[in-house]
């Protein structure tokens, strides 16, 4: 009997130093999420400790805004305005709504306007009532709503895909030099290379059509967190709203929406929708705007060589719009 306690003591030693390494771990991984996997904390602490003006302007989104040339606009608009604007391109690789970085410190700010740029890329639409067909109410489904309410900092809600996700950072190795690369003053998150790529519209083509049913060869949706991100930007769209802080969505533009499912496609026009009902936001769709014109690096993105100047001169005449 004896031996019986030693033996289950000892199990139980082991199952909570397991416990408090796979915590620690835990923690450590949920730090490195919040940031992003192209995010440097130590440049967002030196940009925002700048002083900036009311007249501020910041464009938010991932790797899809980042080709916005943030000194083009700028001077398009103090060309027209009376008043002078500054405008910064806050995005970065790999954001998302459930990463949100700067929220607090736009909120000190009090700038004039927020340009947010979102795609079918942050959301899992189509994944929404898949799981649960019985009747019940999914109670994993609920708690997970609200601790995503309380806040995505607090507690990390797939740990096994964190786990994977620091392996393969770890182990990964990043073939990009940082000599080929560069950062603009307002632009300090999103890194241009030197020689920037631009294609056609054909040559950017997805290899496989009427992928209807098979969207995740199109997109990276695996994130367990983008099945939410709906939730978090309505969290980010009410924190400014109750801020008087004006905020217009950019649905970004897409070379392949035609082989994007009409239901996914219905689906995220339903979402924009509710967005400017509910948060008074309005929405400008570029998804389309650029079909068939030969100014892309790649599917997903328009590039950014300087003989592409429509991306700028739209974003330009919305904020224009916007700030007259």
């Amino acid at each position: 009997m004896d031996e019986n306690k030693k033996q289950n003591f000892k199990i139980v030693i082991i199952i909570l130093i397991i416990f408090l390494i796979v915590l620690s771990s835990l923690l450590i991984l949920r730090n490195f999420e919040s940031r992003g996997a192209s995010f440097d904390i130590n440049k967002k602490d030196t940009f925002f400790s700048s002083n900036f003006s009311s007249n501020s302007i910041f464009i938010l989104g991932s790797s899809q805004i980042g080709p916005l040339n943030a000194t083009s606009i700028n001077q398009i608009l103090n060309d027209v305005l009376i008043e002078d604007y500054e405008v910064y391109n806050l995005a970065y690789n790999g954001n998302a709504p459930y990463r949100d970085q700067f929220g607090n410190e736009l909120i000190e700010i009090q700038p004039k306007l927020l340009v947010y740029g979102i795609s079918y890329r942050d959301f899992e639409f189509y994944q929404q009532n898949t799981f649960n067909d019985s009747f019940l109410p999914d109670t994993h489904e609920i708690i997970e709503y609200q601790l995503l309410k309380i806040g995505n900092d607090k507690i990390p809600l797939n740990p096994q895909f964190q786990i994977r996700s620091l392996f393969r950072d770890l182990t990964s190795v990043d073939t990009k030099l940082e000599s080929v690369n560069f950062y603009q003053d307002n632009t300090p998150f999103f890194p241009y290379k030197v020689n920037p790529v631009l294609k056609s519209y054909d040559e950017v083509q997805p290899k496989i059509n009427n992928l209807t049913n098979s969207t995740r060869l199109l997109e990276d949706t695996s994130h367990p967190f983008k099945r939410h991100s709906e939730i978090f930007l309505e969290l980010f769209l009410e924190k400014m709203t109750n801020n008087s802080i004006n905020v217009v969505l950019i649905s970004t533009p897409l070379a392949y929406i035609s082989d994007i499912s009409d239901e996914r496609k219905n689906t995220y026009d339903i979402f924009l929708k509710k967005l400017e009902k509910k948060y008074g936001v309005k929405t400008f769709r570029l998804d389309t705007a650029y079909y068939g014109l030969d100014l892309w690096e790649d599917k997903r993105h328009v590039s950014y060589h300087p003989d592409v100047t429509q991306y700028n001169n739209d974003i330009s005449k919305i904020i224009l719009n916007e700030v007259k």
